[in-house]
């Protein structure tokens, strides 16, 4: 779950079992960034956005 109020930009893999509290923001526009899950790779969601 990603809370409406937190900033994902770039390059981003959110794991289906991780949660972005309100406020966070989350850069990926330099490298990569992946959150949560296990080292299978098996449930990633990538999240690519430019702003």
């Amino acid at each position: 779950m990603v809370d409406a109020s937190s900033v994902v930009v770039g390059d981003v893999i959110i794991a289906d079992d991780a949660n972005i509290w309100p406020l966070v923001a989350i850069r990926g526009n330099v490298n990569q960034v992946r959150i949560g899950g296990t080292h299978q790779y098996s449930g990633w969601q990538h999240t690519s956005c430019n702003a």
